[in-house]
């Protein structure tokens, strides 16, 4: 596992211990920035099941302001901290380590975010739970995005308060769901890379 791209370019991260979780290969984490590398630029952004934060630095490497990094696993928070010893973003970033609702309560200060990677435990129903709550609150910027990896058979609603979703990219076994504002235009396709 390693910083694809931008300032941190080729660092290898370290991996959370164990099968707690279950990090976003380079292939499918190539694909999503490829999709959003437009979008990037001093974005704040709120990794919500964090594991590695490997998401998150990898935005900040890329020209993300900022990072809330999140995980209640402890082994994730301490990979999360060397990861960010290792990159040197101390200053850029910011780690919560409670269960992820408890987190939505603690980081309202941080809002509104630009930039929001969901990747929580696929037999859990935390994804749904999650985007109600980012999407009913004032969480999220006006061209805020929402990435969620899901499972292949996980079904997500088209649309949840004033987001939909504008696209839906197919890697294997993981799709890559991509919510915006606006009314729903969704578009399938596979993973660029």
């Amino acid at each position: 596992m390693r910083i694809i791209a931008g300032t941190f370019k080729g660092k290898k991260l370290f991996s959370p211990n164990g099968e707690n979780t279950r990090p976003t290969t380079d292939r499918v984490k190539e694909g999503i920035f490829s999709a959003i590398q437009f979008e990037l630029s001093g974005k704040k952004v709120l990794d919500l099941f964090s594991g590695s934060g490997q998401m998150g630095l990898e935005a900040i490497s890329r020209g993300a302001e900022f990072a809330v990094l999140c995980d209640h696993n402890s082994d994730a928070v301490n990979t999360i901290k060397k990861n960010i010893e290792l990159t040197q973003t101390a200053d850029k970033t910011k780690i919560i380590s409670f269960d992820f609702e408890k987190t939505l309560e603690v980081i309202k200060n941080d809002a509104p975010f630009g930039l929001v990677f969901l990747d929580p435990p696929y037999a859990s129903d935390y994804m749904l739970k999650a985007l109600n709550i980012l999407c009913d609150k004032n969480y999220l910027t006006d061209d805020a995005i929402i990435i969620c990896e899901i499972e292949k058979a996980t079904e997500l609603p088209n649309t949840i308060g004033n987001f939909a979703i504008k696209k839906r990219y197919k890697y294997g076994s993981t799709n890559i769901v991509l919510f915006k504002k606006g009314s729903e235009t969704l578009e399938d396709s596979h993973l660029p890379g």
